[in-house]
């Protein structure tokens, strides 16, 4: 039972164990012996399971220093191995690693040899054009068969590329 008591009043045979509050008159009171007071004494409560006690967590120190040195040789030898493997897996496999620059070194390739080609067609474009520019020849040429222009008063007749009809006569005067 916790209560809290004024220092000035009588202590009517209560037992109490005091710790002061800073800065105040009042103090804990956290049992009674006083049978006039003691409201449960005819009350049995069962007893609490004992808990296990638990010791004070022991510092790295304490736990290195336990080892033996063969003990010792071997924890220092798993860490290296498993420190070493960790920084190789990640050389290898992380994002910026070695299987990631090997695929950056092939897309590089690859886009320089588009370039390349691209830079190709380009220049038998400007060749082609600069003849374009200079030539009047290329130009009526290309006019004349691929735009099929002509200059005014001109006409243009087009060989027919069908077969002759059936009835038409061969060379040899029969007929087909």
């Amino acid at each position: 039972m916790l209560a809290i008591v004024n220092k000035k009043k009588r202590n009517f045979g209560i037992t109490r164990r005091r710790r002061k509050v800073r800065g105040s008159n009042f103090h804990f009171k956290l049992g009674f012996n006083c049978p006039r007071l003691n409201l449960f004494s005819k009350v049995k409560f069962p007893s609490l399971p004992s808990l296990p006690s638990f010791q004070k967590p022991a510092s790295a120190y304490d736990i290195i220093s336990s080892f033996s040195q063969t003990q010792m040789r071997f924890v220092i030898s798993v860490m290296s191995i498993t420190a070493a493997s960790l920084m190789l897996y990640l050389y290898i496999f992380s994002p910026n690693g070695l299987i990631a620059r090997h695929r950056i070194r092939e897309q590089i390739a690859k886009e320089e040899a588009e370039l390349t080609e691209i830079k190709n067609e380009n220049e038998i474009i400007n060749i082609g054009n600069s003849k374009f520019e200079n030539d009047q020849e290329t130009i009526e040429r290309t006019a004349r068969s691929e735009l099929n222009l002509v200059y005014p008063g001109e006409s243009i007749y087009h060989e027919s590329k069908k077969e002759p009809p059936a009835y038409v006569l061969n060379y040899q005067g029969n007929r087909r």
